[in-house]
C-alpha cells in the first residue's frame, strides 16, 4: 500500500482555530491558566485603544528554550500525556487558540531566572503570505523595546496581542473604545468567578494564591457560594471517587440577606439561571450554572448550587473542551445529581388533588387557595370563606352577592403572574405587601376577634403568633405590632 503525506495548511488551519469558541473573557482566563502553572503570584493585565492592544504578564518562572519554542508549537505536547498535578493546560493549545481568537498577531516574551529573554512572533499576514509554521524571531534590541519588560526582569512571560479584531467590525473608534471596555467589564467578572479559589485568602489554603489586575485595579474574587454566609447552607464534602468530590449549597432566602448581598451572589444571570452544577479542574472553575441537562432550571431549585471538583486525570471521561467550556458527565456523576435533586425537591413538591389545598399552611385565614385540578393545572383563587371577605358577602343582597364574587374572580383572573414571576426572581427584595394603613388596622381588628373566637382564646402569645404568620399582617408587622401595642387589642 503507498503513503502519501499531507500537511495542514498554516492559512487555513490557524484561521480554523479561531472558530474555538472564545470571547475575550474566556481567552483570557486560558492564559491565566498558564500563567498559574507556572506559579506565577501576579498576573498583570493591560489593554490599550490608540491602537487596541492588549498586554497579559506574570510573574512566574518563565521559560527556558526548549520550553518556550514547544509551548509556542501549535499542539506541541501530546493530549493524553499525564499531565503534573495542578496543570491547567488541555490540548497544548490554549495560549495558541485564545491569542489568535482575539488578534491576527501575537507576541510572546519569556525569561526564566538567570535566563536571557526569548521571544516569537506568530503573524498571521506573514503565516499567511508563506502558507508555513513560520515563527518570526525578534532582535535582542527590538525586545527590550517592549512595554512593561520590567515586570518580568527576574522570571515571567508577556502575551501581547496586536491587530486586534474589534479593528475588522470598521466600528467608530469612540464605539470601538466603548465596546473595548464593556467586554472587560465581563472579562473581569469572568475572571474574578472563573479563579476565585485562587484569588480568596481565605479558602483552599492547598492553592497557591494570585493576584490579577485589569489596568493596575485588583480584581476580587466571586465565591458563587457565598460560602462565608451563616445563612448559607453547606452539605459535607462527598466523594464520588478518589478524582471526583461534589458539595451541595443552598444559598440564603432573599429575607436573610440584604439587598446587595442577595443581589451580589444572584450573578450576572439570575438565581434562577445561574442554579446548578459549578465543576472544577483543578479548582479552576470550567463549567458554571446549568444542570447539563440532567433537569430544568425551576424556581424550587434556584439557590442550589452544586460544587464538583475533578483533577485533570478525569479530563477524557469528562469529555473537557479546547476552551473548557464544554463537558459531559460520567455516567455514575449524572445517578449521584438525580438523586439529588429529588432529595431537593422532595419536601417541597405537594400534590393537590380536586379541591386543593391552602396556599399558606401556616395561616389560619389564607385569602389565596391553590387548587391543583385532575389535569394537573394549577388555579390560584380567592377563598370567599375568609372572615374578612365572608363578612362583607353577608352583608350583601343575593344579586350583589354575585357581583361581588364575580369581580374577586375576575381580579384573580386578571393577575399578572407572568410578570411576578419575572420580578419575584430578578428583584424579590423589591416586591412589598403594600396596604392602606386604615385598611390594615380595621382587616387587623377583624383578625384577631376573629381568631379568639375560633381558637376560644385570649393567650396573647398564641394569638401573635398566628397573626405574624398571616398576610397581609406577615409583611406589615412592625405597623401591625404598633396598632395592637396603642389600641390595647390584646
Amino acid at each position: 500500500m503507498k503513503e502519501k503525506k499531507l500537511y495542514p495548511k498554516a492559512s487555513s488551519f490557524r484561521k480554523s482555530l479561531r472558530k474555538a469558541g472564545y470571547d475575550l473573557s474566556t481567552a483570557l482566563a486560558d492564559i491565566v491558566d498558564n500563567s498559574i502553572f507556572a506559579k506565577a503570584k501576579n498576573i498583570y493585565i493591560y489593554y490599550e485603544t490608540d491602537p487596541f492592544k492588549i498586554y497579559i504578564i506574570d510573574d512566574g518562572n518563565g521559560m527556558d528554550e526548549e520550553k518556550f519554542f514547544e509551548a509556542l508549537n501549535y499542539a506541541g505536547r501530546d493530549p493524553d500525556e499525564e499531565r503534573d498535578e495542578g496543570d491547567l493546560g488541555r490540548f497544548s493549545l490554549g495560549m495558541k487558540t485564545a491569542s489568535d481568537s482575539q488578534s491576527k498577531k501575537y507576541t510572546v516574551i519569556s525569561k526564566a531566572k538567570n535566563g536571557d529573554f526569548l521571544a516569537g512572533i506568530w503573524d498571521s499576514e506573514h503565516v499567511d503570505k508563506r502558507d508555513d509554521w513560520v515563527l518570526l524571531i525578534p532582535e535582542q534590541k527590538e525586545i527590550l523595546k517592549t512595554d512593561h519588560l520590567d515586570k518580568i526582569s527576574n522570571s515571567g512571560t508577556i502575551i501581547i496581542w496586536d491587530d486586534l479584531f474589534i479593528n475588522d467590525e470598521k466600528l467608530p473608534k469612540e464605539i470601538a473604545v466603548e465596546q473595548m471596555n464593556t467586554n472587560f467589564v465581563a472579562a473581569k467578572e469572568h475572571l474574578g468567578l472563573t479563579f476565585h479559589r485562587y484569588l480568596s485568602k481565605d479558602q483552599d489554603m492547598d492553592i497557591n494564591k494570585i493576584n490579577i489586575f485589569v489596568n493596575d485595579r485588583e480584581i476580587e474574587p466571586i465565591d458563587p457560594f457565598n460560602a462565608n454566609n451563616s445563612a448559607t447552607q453547606i452539605q459535607d464534602i462527598e466523594t464520588i471517587n478518589k478524582n471526583v468530590k461534589l458539595q451541595v449549597f443552598t444559598l440564603p432566602h432573599h429575607s436573610m440577606v440584604d439587598k446587595k448581598t442577595y443581589d451580589k451572589y444572584a450573578l450576572k444571570d439570575g438565581y434562577l439561571k445561574s442554579q446548578g452544577l459549578y465543576i472544577y479542574r483543578e479548582k479552576r472553575l470550567i463549567i458554571s450554572g446549568t444542570w447539563l441537562n440532567i433537569a430544568r432550571q425551576i424556581s424550587l431549585t434556584q439557590l442550589t448550587r452544586v460544587k464538583i471538583d475533578i483533577n485533570n486525570k478525569e479530563d477524557e471521561s469528562w469529555g473537557i473542551s479546547i476552551d473548557k467550556s464544554r463537558a459531559k458527565l460520567p455516567t455514575i456523576v449524572q445517578e449521584r445529581v438525580r438523586n439529588l435533586l429529588r432529595t431537593i425537591q422532595a419536601p417541597s413538591v405537594k400534590t393537590y388533588r380536586n379541591k386543593g389545598s391552602r396556599l399558606y399552611e401556616t395561616s389560619h385565614f389564607p385569602v389565596w387557595n391553590r387548587i391543583q385540578k385532575q389535569n394537573n393545572q394549577i388555579v390560584y383563587d380567592i377563598d370567599f370563606e375568609h372572615p374578612y371577605i365572608s363578612n362583607i358577602i353577608t352583608q350583601l343582597s343575593s344579586n350583589d352577592q354575585n357581583k361581588f364574587k364575580n369581580a374577586l374572580k375576575f381580579i384573580a383572573a386578571s393577575f399578572p403572574q407572568d410578570q411576578y414571576f419575572i420580578d419575584l426572581n430578578d428583584k424579590p427584595k423589591e416586591i412589598i405587601n403594600e396596604i392602606d394603613d386604615k385598611l390594615l388596622e380595621e382587616t387587623l381588628i377583624f383578625h384577631i376577634k376573629t381568631l379568639k373566637k375560633i381558637l376560644n382564646t385570649n393567650d396573647k402569645e398564641e394569638i401573635i403568633n398566628h397573626t405574624k404568620n398571616t398576610p397581609p399582617f406577615s409583611g406589615n408587622w412592625e405597623k401591625c405590632n404598633k396598632i395592637i401595642n396603642e389600641m390595647k387589642i390584646l
